[in-house]
């Protein structure tokens, strides 16, 4: 995603020279972004999600971090043969590596912890949970992010914390997935 958003709007290939990622794209990727002067919108996770923020930005790229992405101009699902083919167009366009086709980005440790639950209550009426997620958040400001979300399938709170240090973040993760088990695990 990185190397297509970084390249793309100097070929006039990237509508409202605008990505839309979800939740779960990496905050590098973010930062990378902003860097290059390219819109990140973000979406709730799934692919029906980033499809239709596309169609209503009228944008023509976008994806998820699992490696889906939709190329809107030529289809509107994710695609892996049609991917592999836009980035070895890129990489022959450019004559450069695969490796060398984003220069600067650097992807954030990132850690996903999951917590089974008996109940999917929210977090912000769970005071110690919430008062946990405040202090992460005031922790990460401008270096980092938190999403915390129940998940659409599972009984399960998903945290995933993004930072430079995997130790800050493994902490983080750790208290919040802390005070949801004791209120709500399982």
């Amino acid at each position: 995603m990185a190397a297509v958003a970084f390249h793309f709007p100097n070929k006039g290939r990237l509508a409202k020279k605008t990505v839309i990622t979800t939740s779960m794209s990496n905050f590098g990727l973010e930062k990378f972004l902003e860097k290059a002067e390219v819109n990140m919108v973000r979406t709730d996770v799934g692919d029906k999600f980033v499809l239709q923020e596309i169609i209503k930005r009228r944008a023509n790229f976008g994806g998820e971090q699992s490696g889906h992405l939709i190329f809107f101009d030529y289809a509107t699902t994710g695609d892996g043969l049609l991917s592999a083919l836009m980035f070895l167009k890129l990489m022959k366009e450019e004559k450069r590596r695969a490796s060398k086709l984003a220069p600067g980005f650097k992807k954030f440790p990132q850690l996903i912890r999951n917590v089974k639950v008996r109940e999917k209550k929210e977090f912000r009426k769970m005071p110690e949970v919430h008062k946990s997620i405040q202090s992460a958040v005031k922790k990460l400001k401008d270096c980092g992010r938190l999403v915390i979300r129940y998940s659409g399938t599972e009984k399960l709170a998903r945290i995933m914390v993004e930072g430079k240090s995997i130790s800050a973040i493994k902490k983080i993760a750790e208290t919040i997935a802390g005070e949801i088990e004791k209120e709500i695990g399982c």
